[in-house]
């Protein structure tokens, strides 16, 4: 999915807008009316009942005054709720509205939207259907302000990158979202119905009359991309199931992406989720760290999206290593050195490998068969969880023998991959970094266990494709003897980071932590406790932390 700019939705009051800003002024007197235009719109809904909650909250956080909105719904569908759903909504807003209109079954529903609007007196109209994911809130006044005959809001394809094509280019012409400024010179002219143009024997679809119409009259569609709108879910040959599909994904993307207040909800028709699933596994850790809440709630609300049953998992906090027991049994790999960087390991990353760590051994001490593992900094690809139910009902059916498999990386190496026969989506695995995302098998955990990795510790990205004996360093592996981990890597990737390192917002607990040379990690509470109320980085000089870089005012890292 494409995310050309940042969006925002304000809150506004569901009692008549604006109107505070003229005193001793009726609503109903021409100062308000010519402030704001009347607008109408013309609403589409076929088996949309999944895109309800989601057009209702932008309807209901629409920055524009709701008793200058006409809202004209067209309904054609007798299949799923959506014709409930709407007169549900309808009942509890339509008082706020200047008029409000149910149609179902109808046979030109824009047609009768622009005539509607004229008898009406509205000064513009907006048609539209529940496949414009509008996201701008001050969408209308927006449209208003270009003052043209016919516009069309360009909106983004989150699945197909044609969003800027012309409509002749554009297979999804017929979809696109079209404002027309009824009280323009020329609109009278403007018509989506044959019926309506003198010596036309052309296509009768409305789309292609109203083009005519324009076109008698020398005008067309202005393409308005000075803003960013919003998406276009035109999927007319999905199934029902794939679209509520598709917009799960495409709100899980957003929230990952802009937070959970990016996408508001209906306060009246509430959100599909699919029912919690393990997908066939005995358990699905989420690591988190507490001083991380925000990561929580978002991964949290991107999950029941996806329809994951999980647990969340504290992680161990590179900055509190001296809470952790596990910490004093911890001996640094000789002579490990950053690829990259060329430095030790950092306190971050002994935390990140110390939370992985403490899975491992619950899985082997709660004798679970399978489990996934999920770092909190995640999205998922799209068809991401049908294939993981793919991947898991192939291995089921072929007994296939694995105790490791990538669900994300960042590939290393070109060499390793090929396809596993008679498994969908699963490859070979050469040198790959990253664990946010794997399924373990407990012959896994006990490998991974059973090498005491603890008394000669390294990353976890490096541990695990040494621990499967594709790593390029011969001298780190062999501190390791029994490197066979069966490992694979479903591809392509279910999952990838939310953000990479130069994505604006990216944040590295790993990163970000102080470098370790040789920490003492026995003396790591008492040095705290002597120095309570200060940072790591203020602690003793006995525990030969690197501190270059550091900030003691950084409050967040």
């Amino acid at each position: 999915m494409k995310a050309n700019a940042i969006i925002a939705f304000f809150l506004i009051s569901t009692t008549t807008a604006d109107s505070k800003f003229f005193v001793n002024i009726n609503p109903e007197e021409g100062a308000y009316q010519s402030a704001y235009s009347l607008v109408s719109l013309g609403l589409y809904l076929e088996e949309d009942a999944h895109i309800l909650p989601y057009l209702f909250g932008y309807l209901e956080n629409l920055d524009y005054p709701k008793d200058r909105t006409n809202l004209d719904f067209y309904v054609n569908n007798r299949v799923d709720a959506t014709v409930q759903k709407v007169k549900w909504w309808l009942k509890e807003v339509d008082s706020l509205y200047h008029k409000t209109q149910l149609t179902l079954s109808p046979d030109n529903w824009r047609e009768d939207a622009i005539r509607r609007a004229r008898l009406s007196r509205s000064d513009y109209v907006l048609l539209l259907t529940a496949d414009h994911f509008f996201t701008e809130p001050q969408l209308l006044q927006k449209l208003i302000d270009v003052k043209t005959l016919a516009i069309s809001p360009v909106l983004d394809d989150p699945w197909i990158s044609h969003s800027h094509l012309s409509p002749a280019q554009n297979p999804l012409q017929s979809s696109i979202p079209l404002f027309i400024y009824l009280s323009h010179s020329d609109a009278s002219y403007i018509t989506f119905s044959s019926e309506n143009l003198s010596h036309y024997d052309q296509s009768e679809d409305p789309y292609d009359v109203f083009i005519v119409s324009l076109a008698r009259i020398r005008a067309s569609i202005v393409f308005f991309n000075q803003s960013y709108f919003g998406y276009n879910l035109n999927c007319n040959r999905c199934s029902p199931d794939l679209r509520r599909m598709r917009m799960n994904y495409l709100v899980a993307d957003i929230i990952n992406s802009f937070g959970l207040g990016a996408i508001p909800v209906s306060t009246v028709i509430k959100p599909w989720y699919p029912k919690p699933s393990l997908f066939g596994m005995d358990q699905i850790y989420v690591i988190n760290l507490q001083r991380r809440p925000e990561r929580k709630k978002k991964l949290e609300k991107v999950l029941k999206l996806m329809g994951f049953k999980y647990r969340i998992w504290a992680a161990t906090d590179g900055e509190r290593l001296y809470d952790e027991p596990l910490s004093k049994k911890i001996a640094l790999l000789e002579k490990y050195e950053d690829p990259y960087y060329k430095r030790p390991m950092k306190t971050g990353e002994i935390g990140c490998f110390l939370s992985h760590y403490r899975i491992w051994k619950d899985v082997v001490k709660n004798e679970y068969n399978r489990v996934i593992v999920f770092e909190d900094d995640i999205s998922f690809e799209m068809d991401s969880t049908s294939r993981l139910a793919e991947l898991v009902e192939d291995v089921d059916a072929s007994s296939f023998v694995w105790d490791f498999i990538y669900l994300g990386r960042k590939q290393m190496s070109k060499d390793g991959n090929s396809w596993v026969a008679g498994i969908r989506h699963l490859s070979t695995v050469g040198y790959s970094y990253w664990t946010i995302g794997y399924m373990l098998a407990q012959t896994g955990a006990q490998k991974l266990l059973k090498a005491k990795p603890l008394e000669k510790l390294i990353p976890v990205d490096e541990y695990i494709p040494i621990m499967f004996d594709r790593h390029p360093n011969a001298t780190w592996k062999a501190a390791f003897a029994n490197r066979n981990l069966l490992a694979f890597t479903v591809y392509p990737p279910l999952i990838r980071p939310e953000k990479y390192t130069n994505d604006e917002g990216y944040v590295s607990d790993t990163e970000d932590s102080s470098v370790v040379e040789h920490f003492d990690f026995s003396k790591l509470r008492e040095e705290a406790l002597e120095t309570e109320g200060h940072s790591l980085g203020e602690k003793s000089e006995s525990m030969l932390v690197s501190l270059e870089g550091y900030n003691p005012d950084k409050t967040e890292l």
